[in-house]
C-alpha cells in the first residue's frame, strides 16, 4: 500500500532518490516521486494534462521540471502496471519448450507369419519372380542385378527400415519355422500342378474361420452374423437349415 505524505513533508524533507525508498511504493516508477494525500494547490498532471484539484491525492516529484512535478493517481497506476508487465532486461528470455512427437518405431523384426502371408510372403516371391525375363548368356551381370533388385523390393515390402543384407540374415534365421516350411511345400505342389495359388488362398481363408468342437466351420449366425441372416435354427433335433 502507498504511503501518504502531506505537502509540508514534501517541502521540508529531502526527496528520496532511489526506487524502493521510504516514500516510494515498492514496484512503482520512481520518477513520479511521493504520494501526497491532499493537494494544497491545483495543478495539471504531467502525463495526461488533466487538472488535479485542491484536496485530491497526487504524486509529487520535487526535483521535476517546473510545471511538470505532479502526476495524477490514475496515470501513476497505469505506469505501474506497465512497469510490472514489462520484461526484465537483466533476466534471460525463456527458451520455447521443445515439443517431442513420438513416432512409432519401424518394424525391424522378421516374423514367420510375415513369410507365410499369402500376399506378401514367399508366395509373393513365387508369383512375381516367375514373370521376370532374363537376357541369358553374356548378360549374367545384368540379370543378377535385376534379380537382386526384385529381392530388394520384396524385402522393402516386408521391412522398409531394413537393408537387403540385414534382411537376408533375418530370413536365414526364420526360414526353418514350421509355418514357413509348410508354405514352401505348398508352393512346390503348385509348381507340380497339384495345387493352384487360388486354392492355396482359399485353404488359408478356410483355416482362419472359427471352428466348432468337431473341426467344422461355425455357421454364419454363430460366427457373429446379423440376426436377419439366412441361417435359422429349427427342427426337433435343433439342427440348422439354410432357407
Amino acid at each position: 500500500m502507498a504511503t501518504s505524505t502531506t505537502w509540508d513533508d514534501v517541502l521540508n524533507n529531502p526527496q528520496p532518490s532511489a526506487p524502493g525508498g521510504v516514500n516510494v511504493p515498492s514496484g512503482d516508477p520512481a520518477e513520479d516521486g511521493v504520494l501526497v494525500a491532499s493537494s494544497k494547490f491545483a495543478s495539471k498532471c504531467r502525463a495526461c494534462q488533466n487538472t488535479i484539484d485542491i484536496g485530491d491525492s497526487a504524486w509529487f516529484q520535487r526535483d521535476g521540471e517546473p510545471g511538470r512535478k505532479t502526476t495524477c493517481v490514475a496515470c501513476h497506476k497505469l505506469k505501474t502496471a506497465a512497469a510490472d508487465t514489462a520484461p526484465d532486461p537483466e533476466k534471460p528470455a525463456e527458451k520455447p519448450k521443445k515439443t517431442t512427437v513420438k513416432r512409432p518405431r519401424p518394424q525391424t523384426k522378421l516374423e514367420p507369419k510375415m513369410l507365410a502371408d499369402v500376399s506378401k510372403g514367399v508366395v509373393a516371391v513365387f508369383r512375381e519372380f516367375r514373370n521376370i525375363k532374363f537376357k541369358g548368356k553374356k548378360h549374367e551381370a545384368t540379370d543378377l542385378r535385376k534379380l537382386l533388385s526384385k529381392y530388394a523390393e520384396w524385402s522393402h515390402s516386408l521391412l522398409p527400415a531394413v537393408d537387403l543384407p540385414t534382411f537376408v540374415d533375418k530370413l536365414d534365421k526364420v526360414s526353418g519355422n514350421g509355418n514357413v516350411r509348410m508354405r514352401i511345400a505348398q508352393l512346390r505342389d503348385v509348381q507340380q500342378g497339384l495345387l493352384t495359388l487360388d486354392e492355396m488362398q482359399e485353404a488359408d481363408e478356410y483355416a482362419r474361420q472359427p471352428m466348432d468342437d468337431f473341426g467344422e466351420p461355425l455357421p454364419a449366425f454363430a460366427a457373429g452374423a446379423d440376426d436377419d441372416d439366412d441361417w435359422h435354427v429349427g427342427g426337433a433335433a435343433g439342427g440348422g437349415a439354410l432357407d
